[in-house]
This record gives C-alpha cells, structure tokens and sequence, in this order.
C-alpha cells in the first residue's frame, strides 16, 4: 500500500481507541481496548 492513509481517533472517554486504514477501494477497522479485554461479543455491520 504505497499511499497508505491512517487516522486515529482521540477521545479520551471512549472505551477504546479507533484507528482506520484506508488502502485501495477498502478500509481496515482496528479497535485497541485502552483498559482490559474486549467485551465476549464485537460485532460491526459494514452496509
């Protein structure tokens, strides 16, 4: 991905931190739980 494009979310009182990774006609969602685990069931709906 030679023109990689990322954005980090900053909102200090989100559970987590969100960051997306935009490549060539689609996107990749990290989510990183700033204090424990993740709840048993995540789950995103793309439409």
């Amino acid at each position: 991905m030679a023109t990689g494009f990322r954005v980090t979310g900053g909102n200090a009182a989100a559970p987590f931190s969100l960051t997306i990774h935009r490549g060539d006609g689609m996107v990749l969602l990290g989510m990183d739980w700033k204090a424990g685990k993740p709840p048993v069931v995540v789950s995103l709906l793309v439409v």
